[in-house]
């Protein structure tokens, strides 16, 4: 990031340069159309390495110096919202049980990664706006959003189905992925989530009986 030092009566500041024509900050629309909503979908897709992270930076910070905060926030919620019901659910829809849940860890580490990335792009929205309107930061948001968005809206039924088809595909003695069981777990705790949740009192019995059943069959040999 440019900074530029203001020094004078012995005291010393940093601010950031004016970048943008005072005329295009009277309204998001110029930066978010030009700028940050490119650069943020191109994150969201994977494209990690393509965005000018200090041209996205500037941009959002000029933004929210101007009072747009509310409008930036909004604006991002739903084009991450949007990403997620419409390219993420595409990615699920129809898969069967067992690809869904290595399809669905792909799809979380991925998201991950963008939102930590797109954190750092709104850092100054998070800083200044955030905690005045009192609302979540931009990484919470995210995680919000992916629970509503994806694990709310489909877990319920797939993870129930997988879980299933796990336990009676390694009763049957074939061999399964249980690091993949491992993985969902530890982003279900990620995000902050009960397994009652996800499944159902009655299923979460079984495979309590079904693991234990299986530690001890493991222990006995």
């Amino acid at each position: 990031m440019s900074l530029t030092a203001n020094r004078g009566n012995n005291e010393s500041g940093m601010r950031i340069r004016q970048f943008f024509n005072p005329m295009e900050i009277q309204s998001i629309d110029p930066l978010w159309s030009k700028s940050l909503k490119p650069g943020i979908e191109k994150l969201l897709s994977g494209f990690y390495n393509e965005p000018n992270f200090e041209t996205l930076y500037r941009a959002a910070y000029t933004v929210v110096l101007f009072k747009h905060g509310q409008a930036l926030y909004e604006k991002t919620r739903e084009l991450i919202r949007e990403h997620l019901n419409e390219k993420v659910r595409r990615r699920l829809f129809g898969l069967s049980s067992a690809e869904f849940l290595v399809t669905l860890k792909q799809a979380w580490d991925s998201y991950e990664k963008s939102m930590d990335m797109i954190r750092c792009i709104l850092m100054y929205m998070d800083r200044v706006y955030v905690p005045e309107r009192r609302v979540e930061c931009v990484y919470d948001l995210g995680l919000s959003l992916f629970r509503e968005s994806i694990l709310f809206w489909t877990t319920r039924q797939y993870f129930t189905n997988s879980l299933l088809e796990m336990m009676t595909r390694e009763q049957r003695g074939e061999n399964i992925d249980r690091q993949v069981i491992e993985d969902i777990s530890l982003m279900l705790t990620r995000l902050n989530i009960n397994e009652g949740d996800c499944c159902d009192e009655d299923l979460q019995k079984k495979c309590f009986r079904y693991f234990f059943n299986n530690q001890v069959n493991t222990n006995s040999i």
